[in-house]
């Protein structure tokens, strides 16, 4: 038997919603009749998990932004990306798209903005999508903010790894 979280990794490469037929109405993730205790998973696993989501999102960074920032790096890695990121429900593709939203409604967070927009790419949304969001974002969180994020997501599109990834190379 696979871990709990595998079908996440395997569709969401791809940017589709995990494929799970849930038990009932209320959409209860299924379980293995060997296990009738749902096993909440340490946070050493957590842990694995978000560095595979992050390396997913990120062409392979997890490493690199533990190292970066030490414990509160494993932190975020363990929390947001091996808790919340690695839920059932949603896609990663989803899930980015939110996280860009929201951060382009929250002034002084555009180096996670940018990080995330990059990450949406990434995992399958495109320029036109993520254009979308930032228009979206307009009328809740101001023009100001809309711009900023704009701005933001032209220098995504226009960076030399972007560039290198869409030509090819």
């Amino acid at each position: 038997m696979g871990l709990p979280w595998d079908f996440v990794l395997r569709d969401e490469r791809v940017g589709r919603a995990p494929l799970r037929e849930p038990v009932n109405a209320r959409t209860e993730p299924t379980r293995d009749v060997d296990d009738p205790v749902p096993h909440a998973p340490t946070a050493s696993e957590r842990y694995t998990r978000g560095r595979q989501l992050l390396d997913i999102v990120d062409d392979g960074s997890a490493a690199r932004f533990v190292e970066a920032h030490g414990d509160l790096g494993r932190e975020i890695v363990e929390f947001v990306f091996g808790g919340i990121y690695s839920r059932p429900g949603l896609s990663l593709r989803d899930r980015e798209l939110i996280t860009v939203a929201m951060l382009a409604a929250i002034r002084g967070s555009e180096p996670e903005l940018k990080f995330h927009m990059s990450a949406a790419l990434n995992v399958g949304l495109t320029i036109e999508e993520l254009q979308e969001v930032v228009i979206q974002v307009a009328p809740y969180a101001g023009f100001p903010a809309a711009i900023n994020a704009m701005r933001l997501l032209r220098s995504v599109e226009a960076s030399p790894e972007r560039t290198r990834s869409t030509s090819g190379q």
